[in-house]
């Protein structure tokens, strides 16, 4: 179960959801509104004024790192001293 009505918590009409708040929820659909569409119309589906409000609270930046592990293991490879011989 998603959510649940707990009006003696959250008020009347107030829902909870089980695995986060409503900005998590907000953050959710603002990241994927901006991945399948774009900035602006999360922006104007969240109905904010601005498209910096919605970039810096509500998508942030892009947090998947590049594909950056041949290269780093290129480096140890090169940097790493052989083992002495004799």
């Amino acid at each position: 179960m998603l959510c649940s009505a707990h009006s003696d918590v959250d008020g009347p009409g107030r829902f909870t959801y089980a695995w986060g708040t409503f900005k998590t929820f907000r953050k959710a659909v603002a990241k994927l509104l901006t991945e399948e569409y774009d900035l602006r119309t999360a922006q104007e589906q969240l109905g904010h004024a601005s498209q910096t409000t919605t970039e810096s609270f509500y998508v942030g930046i892009n947090t998947e790192a590049p594909k950056v592990a041949e290269t780093l293991e290129k480096f140890f490879k090169e940097s790493t001293p052989s083992p002495k011989t004799g």
